[in-house]
């Protein structure tokens, strides 16, 4: 539970999440998962299938998951803890040995203001100038 006073009403957040996945100079692809999650409640999204990119090439699964868990407490910030798995597909120019992007996967606990967008993580891929960037905006609804 958030370390300070959090609301004892029932309080209903909203809670954004925007993947930005970019290599090199290439158009950035983005990815927006939205969920209405209860303060103090965990909200867990799954998005996930198997592609076959090409004729001769076994399943490959995506993935997209999202599992938050807002607090927002008495004067207003929200503690906010975060698990994101991001496993896309990619391209046939991934550098990688198997010629997709490497996932990712992080969990990590902000604090955040309502209705205010900000960048919570920077990834970078070991094996090419991929960047994964991750902003979470949390808005209390009334």
């Amino acid at each position: 539970q958030c370390g300070g006073r959090s609301v004892r009403t029932l309080t209903n957040v909203q809670v954004e999440v925007t993947i930005t996945d970019q290599t090199g100079t290439g158009a950035p692809e983005k990815k927006t998962v939205t969920m209405v999650v209860s303060s103090g409640s965990w909200g867990k999204i799954r998005s996930a299938g198997n592609v076959r990119p090409g004729p001769d090439t076994p399943p490959t699964v995506v993935e997209l998951n999202v599992d938050a868990r807002p607090f927002v407490s008495v004067d207003g910030p929200i503690q906010m803890e975060l698990t994101l798995v991001y496993r896309p597909l990619g391209s046939a120019t991934d550098d990688n040995a198997r010629g997709r992007p490497l996932p990712l996967n992080q969990s990590l606990t902000v604090i955040l203001q309502s209705g205010k967008p900000l960048v919570v993580s920077q990834a970078a891929d070991p094996l090419n100038d991929r960047k994964i960037g991750v902003e979470v905006k949390a808005t209390v609804l009334k």
